[in-house]
């Protein structure tokens, strides 16, 4: 069951761009004052965000706790409760208007930084099921040591998915043999496992959200796996007749 809770009026400050435009804000949950990150979204990429976080929290994926809040206009808001780490984007100093050989050299920093995370691969594997389609540099939170995924609105088919970001981002940080391990030999643990529960939620239909996983899960190692080249694929056929 996700917690639902009341944002405190007149204490919203924004945080960052964006088409939802996130407000850092202080809301009532189970009769405490708790520090949130609170977006205004359809009712359905509100479903998405909290099925997908549900997921991930399960498996161990490094994500804020999801929470249903209701403003003072009586709309319902996806909210997390706030991890304080900055986006990775900005820490990097990742800002439009930056030379080529600048931008692509901090991306391959930013490469880097995912790929020592614990739960790359895990969160690698759990991209493809839920196809994030939006994953960017701006939704890696990460403070030095600590580190989060947040934004998954546009997952579950409710934006195109073009390609696996974590995936890429291994390949830039040359790390493509050991995240192509470790995420296909989650993906085919996972496989056999059943999908956490997500109870009734009044207003909120979570169900249609639950059936998308559930269908891709079946294959999911080879979902996984088609996002890297096979050994045979890193040979040039010239030099290797």
């Amino acid at each position: 069951m996700i917690r639902r809770g009341e944002i405190i009026p007149n204490t919203e400050v924004p945080i960052s761009e964006g088409v939802t435009r996130p407000v850092a804000c202080i809301a009532r949950i189970d009769g405490e004052s708790v520090r949130v990150v609170a977006k205004k979204m359809r009712r359905q990429e509100i479903e998405a965000e909290c099925v997908c976080a549900i997921l991930l929290r399960a498996w161990g994926i490094s994500v804020p706790e999801p929470v249903l809040l209701s403003g003072d206009d009586g709309a319902v808001l996806f909210g997390s409760v706030h991890t304080e780490y900055p986006d990775l984007k900005h820490g990097l100093g990742l800002v439009s208007g930056l030379p080529t050989e600048v931008e692509e050299k901090l991306i391959v920093i930013a490469a880097a930084i995912i790929c020592t995370w614990d739960d790359a691969a895990q969160a690698l594997a759990a991209d493809e099921l839920i196809e994030n389609g939006d994953r960017n540099i701006g939704n890696f939170l990460w403070d030095g040591e600590e580190h989060a995924y947040i934004d998954h609105e546009r997952a579950l088919g409710l934006q195109p998915f073009t390609g696996n970001v974590i995936a890429k981002l291994a390949d830039i940080a040359g790390e493509t043999t050991k995240m192509r391990m470790m995420s296909a030999t989650f993906a085919y643990a996972k496989q056999t496992e059943s999908l956490p529960s997500m109870g009734p939620q009044d207003d909120m239909d979570f169900g249609w959200g639950l059936d998308f996983i559930t269908e891709r899960v079946r294959n999911l190692g080879e979902r996984v796996l088609a996002r890297f080249p096979t050994p045979r694929d890193l040979f040039n056929q010239d030099a290797y007749p």
